[in-house]
This record gives structure tokens, C-alpha cells and sequence, in this order.
């Protein structure tokens, strides 16, 4: 069955044919050209667009709605049972031109082959219903949820998230943001005229189940002659006509696929027979592990959710104890640290192009501050942001002393909520220019990149499109994107990462020339959206806009948001006072007193090179906070004393004790085994002692009477030692085999610790966390989160979450490093208070 031909109210690409001179169709997307734009319409071609998408939206909601009440249970069977091809035909039935591949609106920035033909562009279609697609809906229960939120709620509980997931162009809301700030709702009239001073049509929205009162186009100047809270929004017509549009495809396109999967049900029964409760919803089988990617999947068909604050503390938890480990791990790990500084050369834009990697004076000056100011940048940040988060009330409190006559939090919530977009967003330009600075001079990327001056002086970069596979065309496009803040503001950071996220995921040629480096500050951007998209959910409780214009006028009056800030303009300032001397005698990374052999045998030359490369590595510290606590003031030691969750000691190798070797005595021979003629007394020749054991004499038990001495307990004598209680030993927790392996090389006793630790393969990572109640979850780029399960579940106590990385040798099919092993056990230590797994666990 067949729907309707649908007819859209706004701009159609391929209409414009071979003569558009719009480029390839890479270059009309990255420039908005494909995007939908408002149609040009008078107010009565408006008001009737807006009737008649509402009355069909209810025609079409009521159908649904009586058809799920009565046959969800029926619904959900029949789909689990079908087969890809079956449910692609239900599919194609219900929406002959509908999408193919995950999100269509970026299939521009996939098929950037260059024998694609120019003559077509990409169909409105695919910008405003991206998730309808047969790429998504045939997989898993998609579909189901989707009717499922759609078909028991009513149409204006979607309307805000409908227009957010869609992919317009310029017209519909001029005032976005490169972070996405700027779109909220109006409550009343005089909020929306406020910020709209030049009179255009407006649309109010009401929560009513009337296709009437639905949505009303309202001339400007008739707006405040409309009664206070008789509706729920105010938007402008062209965004909410396109609401409107979205919402008629979503119903039309459902009712269509229920029908269609009820062939054999009589049209009447649909709306007679007898309503059935609201079955569970089927949960496919999977043997993956959680990931952030399904669960953003699945939220465009759910209903929209409230904001989650304990999952926000809980990513941002990891992320911060993270940035601590990293910092220690800088201060105490030679091995780790000199790693860490030849990423960052690697990465640097002082690469001399063209060569192989240089670690001179001239080259490697810059790079050991810049590093440590990322680390420090980093836990001051995230530490900041944890914070704020942990001294927020919970959202029901928060809701409860809002302002519901002006819709809008308490001014003590407002003002968290600003001091932490204000801290995001700063967060957020720092990350990019990181990234921004790195990928072209990336190992992989930097022989196709020409970094060039733009007409304001600022640096950026493209590539040779003659020499760049699809795969680096395919990244260069995606994060040119990111960088590039017209093209962010119109195509919005947080579906750009996503759709990075789906390059990860998905395509293999693209991926690899994305080293570890850039996949970490790539997770931390990512997460930086989550915040973004929380504090987006909160409107219009809270005004984004008028909220960071009255943190600008605090900072004009001097008034700092955030005191973190002065922080960072001191590290800022401090880190190129450090002398080039300091860099040049203790950052070498070619220095052979870095060398530090912690992967291989304790032996007593191996442990006076580790003791030589953790002096070499403390004289460099020394110096570094020193001269930064000279030129600025800022204490580095009192930054991470300050910030760390507990006191911690740095672990310095012992010197080399010489093992002690038991003298071994010459054991007497007997005559016995020299002589074979000589008979030996052996004791299992004797009867068992077993046989020989005498029989218990019975007690008597008095049974009148009072046991003599019983009230006249013994006196202890006063110079007595008092007897000490025997200390319990805590209980080992029992796992599988493997499991145990894993945490022994984990966390090595310390007689094993002298021996090299071996190498770990991830999947195995993952059960051991999983078997003692850390559950993993795959979060953006290559971070997984490990989240305390319920305390029922739970083999070891356990309080707070930690993530770890993905390390690139996994990607390629290899196991965890050594010194990664090492790394992921000293975090577990600190973070737990672990000490080695033969103390904690035992096989089962």
C-alpha cells in the first residue's frame, strides 16, 4: 500500500539541473547550498500550509494512536519475526523514495569521488527526515520504538526535537551559533518581541489536541493582544511550518508501515477492537557491548528525554579522573612521558614537511611546554566542570523553584548553568584548535596537506585533492567542517561529530589515517557536545542567549564567571617564559637518560637506567614549576594537590639490592641409599596412624544445680598483656581463569613486578572489568567508560566510574601494549585503592 505523493512546501535541489554552477556536490554541501531554504510564501498561503499540516498531523496521530492501543503486542511480533528483505519491502512500500544509508544528509561528504556526476544534488527528503531511512529502520526494534514514542504521545511533546534532528539551511533560524546556542522557545509574547525587534510572522503553538489551535500564524502586532498562557510557544513561521512538514512525513510515514505489517486485520477492527495493555518492549539479542552511538541512535525514535544530570557527573567523573591520571603518569612514568612529547612533536606545526622526525633544540623547544599545558588545561577544566555538576541540585529541585509565570529556572540555577556553557564553550575553542593545528601535520595526513595564510593572517589548511584518497578527502571534509565556523553553524557541531563518529565506526579507509592523538582530543570534543545538548535540552526553562550576554557584561565589569579562568590565563602566560635551556638539557627525547626499561627484567643495570631517567625526569619538573612559579606566580604542585580526588605519592624505583641466595647445606646421604642391601625403616611401611586413634572419653554434663565458679569469672592479672584481636583477612573475590589472568598483569604482586608483564588482548580488558562489575561502554572516538553496575551485581566495592582508551594497536587486531598494561594498572591502583589481584581474586 502506497502513500500519497508527497509535495514539498520547500526547495527542491535538483530542480535547479546542470547549469546550477554550484561545484561538485562535496562543495555544495560544505557551502549550505543543498540544504531546504523557507519557500517564499504570503500570510494566506501560510495560514492555509499551517491548516492544512495540522489537521492532517491529527488525522493521521488518531489512526496511529488507535491502532497501537489495540495492537502493539500484534505490531511487535510480526517485525521481530521478519527478515531484512521483508522488512525493507514494508519499508519501501510505506515511503517509495525513502533514504538508503544512515544519515543521507552527510552521503555528500561520503561520495566525494570525483566521476560522481554534478547534475543531481540531494532531495529536501533527505535533510528533514534523516533518520527515516532503510539503513536504520531495518535493523534492530527502530521501527517499533518509533511508533511506539509517536503513536502513544501527542505531536507537540516532538515538536522542538523534530525541527533540532532535521538539516535545514539559512532562513529558518539566522541566529545560530557555531555551539549551537541561540535556538530556544519563546513563552510569550513579550519574551519573543524582545529578541525579535523586525515584525515577521510568528506561529504559536499550543499543547492542545485540536488541529484547529495546533498552530495559529499570528502577525507580529497581534501578538500581544493574545491572553498570557493560552499557548506554549512562539516561533517564527518559516521554522514552524517546516515543524509542521516534518511532523505530517512522520505520521504519514507510520500509519503507512502499521498497515502494512495488519495486512490481514479488517479495516474496522482497527478502531474496535478492544484496547490491549502496553506490552514490554523486545530487546534484540546482541553480544556488542554498550556503545554511545546506540543509544544515540535509538534517542530519534524515543520520546524526548529529560536531562539525564547523574550520567552528565558520571561521563565528566571519568574524564576528570583521566586528566589526573595523565598528569601523575607525566610526572612519574619517564617511558610514558617521553611518549607523550613525541606524539605531540609528531603533531606540531613546526614538523619540518617533507622529512622524517626531527627531536633537535630548534624542533622540540616548544613541544614539552605545549604538552604540559594540555595536561594542565585539561585537569583544571575538567575538574572545574565536575564540580560544578557535583554542587548542582537535582533537576526535579531545580524544576520545582522555577519561575513558571516566565518560564524560567531560578536565577542560583541560571547562573550555574551559565558559568558551565561559559567554561564549555571555552573548552570547546581549545579543542578544536588543537585539532585544527595537529591533523595537517599528522604523520598520515601531512604529505597531501598545504597549510596556507587566510586573508585575516590566520593559518589553515587543505589538501591536494589530486593526491588524497577518498578516505583522507573524507576526514579533510568532515573537520574542515568543524574548524571552519560558518560551515559549523550550518551544519551544527553536534551532527557533525556524530557523523565522525559513523566515519570511525564504519569505514575502514578513512579511519586509519586518524592516528590516537587525533582520536582522544577528538573524544574530548565529542564529549564537550554532550554538554552542549544538555544544556540545549533545558530550554526554555533557560535562556541561552540573554545568559551569556550578562556573563559578557559581568566580564566588561571585571567580574569573572569562572575562576578557573584566571588559572589558565596564568599557564597560558607562564609556559613560554620557560627557558630554552630547560627543554634543550632535559627534553631530548634521543637522550639516552630517558631510556627507561620497565618492560623488561629487573636486573641491576635496568634499574640504574630507570633511576637515572625518573631523576633526569624530576630535574625537568623542577625546573618547569619552578620558573613558571617565578614569572607568574601559579604553583603547579599546589594545582595538582588541590585538584586531586586523593593524596598521592609519586613511586620512585628502589635501588638495586643484590637477591639474597640461600646457602644450601650438603645434604647427608644414609647408608640406606648407598648400600641397597641395607633395610630402611620407611614410615609408610607402618600401619596408618588412622588406625590407632583412641576413642573419645564421653563428657558428663551437669544437668542440677549451678556449674561451680560460674558467677566468679577468672580475674586477669594486671600486668597481663591485653590480647589483641586476630585480624580478619578480607574475603577473596572469585572469577573465571581468564579473568584472573588479566588482573594478575594488571596488577602484578611484587615479585612478579620484576618480571616484564604481558600483553593483554582488549576483548579479554573487557570481561575481567565486566566479570567484577565495572560495565563497559564504548563512548565517542576511542574512549570506554567503566560505570559501577547495581550494588547487587557488583563483586568488588567500588564507587565511582574511570575510562581508558582504546589503544590504536587494537584497531589494527593486536593486544594492549606492555607499557599500556602497565598504565591501565597503576590508574586501577590509584583510582582503587588496589594493591595486586593475588591478594583480591581467586579462580572459581
Amino acid at each position: 500500500m502506497a502513500t500519497r505523493p508527497y509535495i514539498s512546501i520547500q526547495y527542491e535541489g535538483e530542480e535547479l539541473g546542470e547549469d546550477h554552477k554550484l561545484g561538485c556536490k562535496c562543495c555544495r554541501f560544505r557551502a549550505g547550498h543543498d540544504l531546504p531554504i523557507p519557500a517564499t510564501l504570503t500570510i494566506e498561503e501560510t495560514r492555509e500550509a499551517a491548516q492544512r499540516f495540522s489537521f492532517a498531523i491529527f488525522r493521521d496521530w488518531t489512526q496511529l494512536n488507535a491502532i497501537i492501543k489495540r495492537f502493539e503486542g500484534t505490531l511487535q511480533k510480526r517485525w521481530m519475526k521478519k527478515n531484512v528483505k521483508q522488512r525493507r519491502d514494508v519499508l519501501l512500500k510505506a515511503w517509495p523514495d525513502i533514504s538508503t544509508t544512515h544519515r543521507p544528509d552527510f552521503a555528500n561528504f561520503r561520495e566525494s569521488k570525483k566521476q560522481i556526476s554534478r547534475a543531481r544534488t540531494m532531495r529536501s527528503e533527505a535533510f528533514l527526515w534523516p533518520y527515516i531511512n532503510l539503513e536504520d529502520l531495518v535493523q534492530r526494534h527502530l521501527l517499533l520504538l518509533f511508533l511506539n514514542s509517536r503513536g502513544r504521545t501527542l505531536p507537540d511533546i516532538h515538536r522542538a526535537a523534530d525541527f533540532d534532528r532535521a538539516h535545514v539551511g539559512f532562513g529558518f533560524d539566522d541566529d545560530v551559533l557555531s555551539l549551537g546556542i541561540g535556538d530556544q522557545d519563546f513563552c510569550c509574547a513579550s519574551h519573543f518581541l524582545e529578541d525579535n525587534p523586525i515584525e515577521e510572522l510568528c506561529m504559536v503553538v499550543q499543547s492542545r489536541c485540536s488541529p484547529a489551535k495546533y498552530a495559529t500564524v499570528v502577525d507580529p502586532d497581534k501578538l500581544r493582544l493574545v491572553k498570557k498562557l493560552k499557548f506554549k510557544h512562539i516561533r517564527p513561521a518559516t521554522e514552524g511550518l517546516v515543524t509542521l512538514e516534518i511532523q505530517h512525513g512522520i505520521y504519514r510515514f507510520l500509519l503507512a508501515c502499521a498497515k502494512l505489517i495488519l495486512h490481514d486485520v479488517e479495516p474496522a477492527m482497527l478502531f474496535l477492537a478492544p484496547h490491549q495493555p502496553e506490552p514490554d518492549m523486545p530487546v534484540p539479542r546482541t553480544t556488542e557491548w554498550e556503545n554511545v552511538t546506540t543509544h544515540a541512535l535509538e534517542a530519534s525514535y524515543k520520546n524526548p528525554q529529560k536531562l539525564n544530570l547523574e550520567r552528565l557527573k558520571m561521563l565528566v567523573g571519568g574524564r576528570r579522573s583521566a586528566a589526573e591520571d595523565h598528569v601523575y603518569s607525566l610526572k612519574e612514568d619517564p617511558g610514558y612521558f617521553i611518549n607523550h612529547v613525541r606524539e605531540w612533536r609528531e603533531h606540531s606545526d613546526r614538523f619540518d614537511r617533507g622529512k622524517d622526525a626531527c627531536f633537535c633544540f630548534s624542533c622540540a623547544k616548544d613541544v614539552a611546554p605545549r604538552a604540559v599545558q594540555d595536561a594542565f588545561t585539561a585537569l583544571l577544566v575538567w575538574d572545574d566542570i565536575y564540580r560544578k555538576l557535583e554542587f548542582m541540585d537535582p533537576m526535579d529541585v531545580q524544576m520545582g523553584r522555577a519561575n513558571e509565570d516566565k518560564v524560567r529556572l531560578a536565577d542560583e540555577d541560571a547562573h550555574k548553568w551559565t558559568a558551565m556553557s561559559c567554561i564549555v564553550k571555552t573548552l570547546v575553542i581549545i579543542e578544536t584548535s588543537i585539532l585544527k593545528d595537529g591533523i595537517p601535520n599528522s604523520p598520515r595526513l601531512r604529505n597531501i596537506s598545504n597549510i596556507f595564510l587566510d586573508k585575516e593572517g590566520v593559518k589553515d589548511w587543505a589538501i591536494a585533492s589530486i593526491k588524497a584518497s577518498d578516505g583522507q578527502q573524507r576526514v579533510h571534509n568532515l573537520f574542515q567542517s568543524i574548524f571552519d565556523e560558518y560551515m559549523c553553524g550550518l551544519h551544527r557541531l553536534q551532527k557533525l561529530v556524530e557523523e565522525v563518529q559513523y566515519m570511525l565506526d564504519n569505514d575502514d579507509d578513512a579511519t586509519q589515517y586518524m592516528d590516537s592523538w587525533i582520536v582522544e582530543h577528538f573524544s574530548d570534543l565529542a564529549l564537550l557536545c554532550e554538554l552542549i545538548k544538555a544544556i540545549l535540552s533545558l530550554q526554555p526553562w533557560y535562556d541561552t542567549v540573554g545568559a551569556m550576554e550578562w556573563n559578557e557584561r559581568l566580564t566588561r565589569q571585571g567580574q569573572r564567571m569562572n575562576k578557573v579562568d584566571t588559572t589558565l590565563g596564568k599557564l597560558v602566560t607562564g609556559i613560554p617564559t620557560i627557558s630554552p635551556q630547560t627543554t634543550r638539557r632535559f627534553c631530548d627525547p634521543s637522550d639516552s637518560d630517558f631510556e627507561y626499561p620497565a618492560d623488561k627484567a629487573r636486573t641491576k643495570a635496568n634499574v640504574e637506567k630507570m633511576r637515572r631517567a625518573e631523576k633526569h625526569l624530576d630535574d625537568f619538573w623542577g625546573h618547569i614549576e619552578g620558573e613558571i612559579k617565578e614569572e607568574v606566580g601559579l604553583d603547579l604542585q599546589k594545582i595538582m594537590r588541590i585538584r586531586a580526588f586523593e593524596p598521592r605519592t609519586i613511586y620512585r624505583t628502589p635501588p638495586w639490592q643484590e637477591p639474597e641466595t640461600p646457602t644450601r647445606k650438603t645434604p647427608t646421604k644414609i647408608l640406606g641409599e648407598v648400600d641397597p642391601n641395607v633395610n630402611v625403616y620407611r614410615a609408610y611401611d607402618s600401619p596408618t596412624r588412622s588406625k590407632f586413634t583412641p576413642t573419645p572419653a564421653k563428657e558428663k554434663v551437669k544437668t542440677r544445680g549451678v556449674i561451680a565458679g560460674a558467677h566468679h569469672p577468672r580475674t586477669v592479672a594486671d600486668d597481663a598483656a591485653p590480647v589483641e584481636p586476630e585480624e580478619v583477612a578480607t574475603p577473596k573475590v572469585k572469577i573465571k581463569q581468564k579473568a584472573f589472568n588479566v588482573f594478575c598483569s594488571l596488577l602484578p604482586t611484587t615479585m612478579s613486578a620484576n618480571q616484564p608483564c604481558r600483553e593483554i588482548a582488549w576483548d579479554d580488558f573487557l570481561s575481567a572489568m565486566d566479570a567484577i562489575g565495572l560495565k563497559p561502554e564504548k563512548l565517542y572516538g576511542s574512549v570506554w567508560h567503566f560505570q559501577p553496575c547495581a550494588e547487587e551485581f557488583r563483586k568488588v566495592h567500588v564507587t565511582r566510574s574511570i575510562s581508558f582508551h582504546e589503544p590504536k594497536e587494537v584497531r589494527r587486531g593486536n593486544k594492549i601494549p606492555r607499557p599500556m598494561v602497565r598504565t591501565f594498572g597503576r590508574r586501577l591502583k590509584h583510582a582503587y585503592g588496589w594493591t595486586d589481584a593475588e591478594s583480591m581474586f581467586e579462580v572459581e
